[in-house]
């Protein structure tokens, strides 16, 4: 099986050579790193300090470097396979710091949304590619239509915590409150940055019932 798998990702990539999503280096045809990072990007970003925010919040990087490269790619420069590494980054982080420590089977995978109508103009909601990524390989159920969002606030980037909180107020919507009942639940995004938006979806999901929220980004 394996075989199959290194053959015919060989033979596409030397028909269209794969390279690195951090560096730019062409890949190996017989898979080396890790999907689309080589090794020396992988060490990098394995090297970075774990980033503990808050009782229940973790980031797995640093927004910086390659990391901060391949979520750009990722968002506005479309590339979405860079889903599957950077999810990847997220599980084995969540494997060797979250499991284990936080000792409750998680029941649900659950990503940030999007309004639909930003949703629409990207053509996909990139915290959903990586529940999707992190859901296939932990085997855990993934939840992306009950949280919504139903009001398409402005952009966060240029303000305060404060004006991120009251625009972010009334924004999330849960369409099934009893489909998340007493579960404990894995919040995914991809960027932390004041922590207002995954706040507010943790309130909203609380107010449902939920048992545990646990926040997991892949930067800060």
């Amino acid at each position: 099986m394996n075989f199959i798998k290194f053959f015919n990702r060989g033979l596409l990539n030397l028909l269209f050579p794969f390279h690195c999503a951090g560096c730019g280096e062409r890949l190996s045809p017989i898979g080396e790193g890790s999907l689309f990072f080589c090794r020396s990007c992988i060490s990098e970003i394995s090297s970075f300090h774990k980033v503990p925010i808050k009782p229940g919040t973790y980031a797995a990087c640093k927004y910086e470097g390659i990391v901060k490269e391949a979520i750009h790619r990722l968002k506005y420069g479309k590339k979405r396979f860079l889903a599957q590494s950077l999810g990847r980054i997220l599980t084995n982080f969540y494997r060797e710091n979250l499991d284990p420590e936080w000792g409750q089977r998680i029941n649900l995978i659950v990503p940030v949304p999007l309004h639909r109508a930003r949703e629409r103009e990207r053509g996909f909601n990139q915290a959903e590619l990586l529940a999707v990524a992190m859901s296939n390989t932990l085997n855990l159920p993934l939840s992306s239509n009950n949280l919504i969002r139903i009001r398409n606030t402005p952009s966060q980037t240029l303000i305060s915590k404060a004006e991120r909180l009251k625009n972010l107020k009334g924004a999330f919507r849960i369409r099934r409150p009893q489909y998340f009942s007493k579960k404990n639940l894995l919040l995914v995004d991809d960027v932390y940055t004041t922590g207002a938006t995954t706040d507010e979806c943790r309130k909203v999901l609380k107010k449902a019932g939920s048992k545990k929220v646990l926040i997991l980004t892949l930067a800060k």
